[in-house]
């Protein structure tokens, strides 16, 4: 191959890709301040021009195929091309004028202001929620059904995230490779990933392609192909997956942990054993009766954001995706039940010989996504295990070097959500390491409630932060799709800043009501060993020993 490409160069159509393709990653990268500020820099210092970058994309867009070839012959032919790099007198350190003796002053807070958000619906009812942001020529949207990891419940367990993922491998026109080859010669991404409750389709279109772009992403939402060769080809990879996360020790605490948490027919849990088994089953009829029921017109919304005009993007919008409609199959449902309250601690050890760490999860239920006291415990959460300087990690890691790193969470889900503790420490650590969670999960709603230090820590670093969220049209789009998910207004952000000011240390310690110590569920994978008898020492709760497949072996 490489002999083929030195005496040929590459073709005009691969020169064309790449070119468009380096094209939309520079103006996509213009969307960060951060990377903005780097290109300004380094055409500073290196050529003593900031708009540096612009030069070289207009030299690159200016390359042929012959450029290419001569180069290629000259850097990868025979003999081969040896590069000395010896130190240049022509650049030289000189005074900056900076006072480094201390961090500069902080400066005034930056107000966030949202941009103005317009809703309209397509011809078939599909809602369509843009916000207009110039700055650079991109459009970003997503399209999200009601779906999610959810709607596996009543079906083959993982089939919606196995149909969601053999969609990239083409359409009903295009090969696999076709669809890619497409994405980049119009400068496009797309892509698709689901949560608990919502299963998404994402595109980022460059403006001087965005008819074209949003024709691909209809029919790479509306037309999958659902090829055998594909599907036998993801099926094998899927069931190699599993046979590794089987001896993944991450992979095993985090499946058995949400399996204690939700067992096999909840709508948010999964069975654990005979998942090779279940892959092996799916079918072609399978993954397209999902398709019907949950990836259609009547269950879908769009959010937008970029430089597009809404009757603009609404009509392209229109032509791609209007005539489509519902397909006769009833549309899917998702059923999220309660979860009842964890009235006694639980504790369960998977055995993984030789292991040098333990990992380490921790948690319980906690109410569902839309209950308002959610904000507290949120906070609440920052401060114990949150952020670096949360507690947990400041314990763990900081103080004690047992780990790398260790936190805490709580879940996102309409339904019910989970608070878990993660970590891994190292093996002969594992029992003190379960010692200082355990306290560190008492006294935050005890003897060491939040300081104000605490929480005035975890405010600011919330409030001064929330401009920086929304730099990139993709990061707008989030945005959109949480607050519609969630049913917040669409100015919630703007609140936070008042909310988080009328927080009290007293406030945030009430929320610990919420966390139950002594009714946690500890899953720790392991080299038993080692530690077991340390852990069984700790009294933490009723001990169980499992396999990875949720087999109790004692």
């Amino acid at each position: 191959m490489l002999d083929e490409f030195l005496a040929e160069g590459p073709t005009a159509e691969e020169l064309e890709r790449i070119k468009i393709t380096t094209y939309g990653d520079t103006v996509r990268m213009l969307e960060s301040l951060y990377l903005r500020a780097m290109m300004l820099a380094g055409g500073t210092i290196g050529e003593g021009n900031p708009g540096q970058f612009e030069l070289d994309q207009a030299a690159f867009d200016a390359v042929q195929a012959e450029d290419v070839l001569v180069a290629v012959n000259q850097w990868l032919g025979r003999p081969n091309y040896r590069l000395t790099v010896v130190p240049q007198t022509r650049y030289a350190a000189g005074p900056d004028g900076a006072d480094r003796s201390g961090l500069p002053p902080m400066g005034p807070e930056s107000e966030l202001v949202l941009p103005p958000v317009r809703e309209g619906r397509l011809s078939n009812g599909i809602r369509v929620l843009h916000a207009r942001r110039d700055g650079t020529p991109t459009v970003d949207m997503v399209m999200a059904f009601d779906a999610g990891g959810a709607a596996d419940q009543g079906l083959k367990p993982g089939l919606q995230g196995f149909t969601v993922g053999l969609m990239d491998d083409g359409t009903t026109t295009l090969t696999g490779q076709e669809f890619t080859q497409a994405q980049e010669m119009l400068g496009a991404r797309m892509y698709a990933w689901a949560d608990s409750d919502t299963t998404s389709f994402s595109v980022s279109a460059l403006t001087r392609a965005l008819d074209d772009t949003v024709d691909l992403w209809s029919d790479y939402i509306r037309d999958p192909a659902f090829r055998d060769a594909d599907l036998e080809r993801e099926r094998g990879m899927a069931v190699s997956g599993v046979q590794q996360a089987l001896s993944d020790p991450t992979s095993i605490a985090g499946r058995v942990f949400t399996y204690l948490m939700f067992g096999a027919d909840h709508a948010y849990g999964a069975p654990l054993a005979g998942r090779a088994d279940v892959i092996r089953s799916y079918r072609r009829e399978d993954l397209t009766a999902f398709h019907q029921r949950f990836i259609r017109p009547d269950n879908a919304v769009i959010f937008a954001a970029g430089d597009a005009e809404f009757d603009v993007l609404m009509a392209t919008l229109e032509a791609s995706f209007g005539d489509w409609t519902a397909p006769a199959a009833p549309r899917g449902e998702t059923t999220i039940a309660g979860v009842a309250d964890q009235t006694a601690p639980r504790v369960v050890l998977v055995d993984r010989p030789g292991s040098v760490q333990s990992v380490i999860r921790v948690g319980h239920v906690t109410p569902n996504g839309l209950d308002p006291r959610n904000f507290d415990l949120d906070v609440l959460n920052g401060i114990l295990g949150g952020g670096f300087t949360s507690r947990l990690n400041m314990n763990l890691r900081e103080e004690k070097g047992w780990t790398y790193g260790a936190g805490s969470n709580v879940s996102d889900a309409l339904g019910p959500q989970v608070f878990s503790v993660s970590t891994s420490v190292q093996t002969d650590r594992t029992a003190d390491a379960l010692s200082e969670i355990a306290r560190e999960l008492n006294e935050i709603g005890g003897v060491r409630p939040p300081s104000g230090e605490e929480l005035d820590l975890y405010r600011r670093g919330q409030v001064l932060t929330l401009s920086d969220r929304f730099e990139t049209n993709n990061a707008m789009v989030g945005y959109l799709s949480y607050v519609t998910r969630f049913e917040h207004p669409y100015e919630w952000i703007t609140t936070l800043p008042d909310r988080y000011a009328a927080l009290t240390p007293e406030i945030v310690g009430a929320a610990a009501s919420m966390l139950h110590p002594d009714a946690m569920t500890w899953v720790i994978v392991g080299d038993l060993t080692r530690i077991e008898a340390g852990v069984r020492a700790l009294g933490l709760g009723e001990v169980e020993v499992w396999d990875a497949e949720g087999n109790r072996l004692r």
